[in-house]
């Protein structure tokens, strides 16, 4: 990029903080030596001003038109946000192909989005919440103190208090159902979703609970059914015992899809996951979150994590790469032997049941191991100590082996860790970190740098 370009985007930036901000608190500063930055008064404010540059943009206006459903000609919404009719058919052509993954499209002429209602209010509601995440308000027909309202009914409903964060979530998903509602898109039962709130008096009493936030004509049997098993996606609502035993005890008697997935999925698991033995300690804290999981699996379709966790979903692939492929062949298998769609969610699942796996085993066990050598002129106990204290700090992380010198025989190994430097003609090319007797946290962050550069390096 030229000097020019970057200067070109520095006086960008400059324009649009002087009308984020008029009072020049906030400022674009200039450092000979550190280049560019931007001052904020308080830190949290960089996110507010990256969101206030991208609701400038006509991508943003046009995406929010479609979802609230306020555009209905691509000319006058391009004459209005003074670009191309071309320019907003390519964005819409774009906006299309990501859509499609979710079995979703654009109505012709209407702009309005098509598609199984329940895949519609939870992409809706995915988009909106991963943009504002409780920084704004961003539902101009619905009133906060409503959804506020309906939110704290559903909380008494299932004795639990939810995190600020996810309390913001749920008020935007709820806030997305008011609003298409209120637009003239209402559910339909899915046969999940009526098997798992037919006869339900756990169902029933929700219904009838929630029932004096909406007008009659608004609060149809499908839409209270739809919300209730929304709401059981978060594991939170499981945490009442009186409330977990219900819905626990529901599936079972009625040995529904959902109760038979939950069963599957342990006895495979137990077969093929090394044999192992789950006690019911384990059981009471996976099966909230297994429950849910599924739940989710069963009403929505194509969906994976928020956009904010694919960095972090690209390092956990690296470092547990054959624990992965165990959770894919098993879930492959409980779809081929269960044919239950639950199981076709493969993407969706397979963090989850990683994040399961890591409640009864070690994450890093099936992968390949990295050897470390410790060389140090300290006595024997505080070597093992040493080495303990390594095998504590990453046995979720790495299969790690410390062996002692001694035994090293002609043993591969990937690292030499040490309390001074190794002669070279000793070790070759292998990484040798020093440490002083005791290892500090900035030893523990290069260590961290150098088994991740290892791992990737595989």
């Amino acid at each position: 990029m030229s000097k020019r370009t970057i200067e070109k985007y520095l006086l960008l930036i400059q324009e649009e903080l002087i009308v984020y901000d008029p009072t020049g608190e906030s400022r674009l500063i200039y450092d000979k030596h550190f280049g560019c930055s931007l001052y904020f008064k308080d830190s949290g404010e960089i996110e507010s001003f990256l969101l206030f540059i991208m609701q400038n943009t006509v991508c943003y206006q046009l995406t929010y038109a479609i979802f609230f459903e306020n555009i209905s000609s691509a000319v006058q919404f391009a004459q209005e946000n003074y670009t191309s009719e071309s320019t907003i058919w390519r964005m819409i052509r774009d906006f299309r192909e990501i859509l499609q993954q979710y079995d979703l499209d654009i109505q012709k002429g209407s702009f309005q989005l098509i598609g199984d209602e329940y895949q519609i209010r939870k992409f809706a509601h995915s988009v909106i919440w991963n943009l504002f995440k409780g920084k704004q308000w961003p539902f101009s027909q619905v009133a906060i103190q409503r959804v506020d309202q309906i939110l704290t009914s559903v909380e008494a409903f299932f004795k639990v208090e939810l995190s600020t964060l996810k309390r913001q979530s749920m008020a935007y998903f709820i806030a997305t159902c008011l609003t298409r509602n209120q637009n003239g898109h209402s559910v339909k039962w899915s046969v999940e979703v009526k098997e798992n709130t037919e006869n339900n008096e756990l169902f029933q009493e929700f219904s009838e609970c929630l029932k004096e936030h909406f007008e009659e004509s608004m609060w149809s049997t499908a839409e209270a059914a739809f919300m209730f098993s929304a709401v059981l996606t978060v594991d939170d609502c499981y945490r009442d015992p009186e409330i977990k035993k219900r819905i626990y005890d529901f599936h079972e008697i009625n040995n529904t899809a959902l109760y038979q997935s939950i069963v599957s999925l342990r006895k495979v698991a137990e077969e093929h996951l090394d044999n192992i033995e789950l006690s019911e300690i384990e059981v009471n804290h996976l099966t909230p979150y297994a429950f849910s999981s599924h739940i989710f699996c069963q009403i929505f379709k194509g969906f994976e994590f928020s956009n904010t966790r694919y960095n972090y979903w690209n390092r956990i692939q690296l470092k547990y790469p054959v624990l992965i492929s165990k959770l894919a062949s098993l879930i492959d298998l409980l779809a081929e032997q269960t044919g239950d769609t639950v199981f076709f969610q493969k993407n969706f699942l397979i963090p989850r049941y990683l994040l399961m796996y890591a409640f009864i085993g070690r994450l890093s066990q099936f992968e390949k191991q990295i050897r470390v050598v410790l060389i140090t002129n300290l006595p024997v106990l505080e070597e093992e100590r040493v080495i303990v204290r390594l095998d504590e700090t990453y046995k979720n992380d790495y299969n790690l082996e410390v062996i002692q010198e001694s035994a090293l025989n002609d043993t591969e190994y990937q690292l030499v860790l040490s309390t001074s430097k190794v002669p070279k003609e000793k070790i070759g090319d292998v990484p040798n970190l020093i440490f002083n007797t005791e290892l500090t946290k900035i030893d523990y962050a290069e260590l961290d740098k150098v088994l991740w550069q290892i791992v990737k390096e595989r």
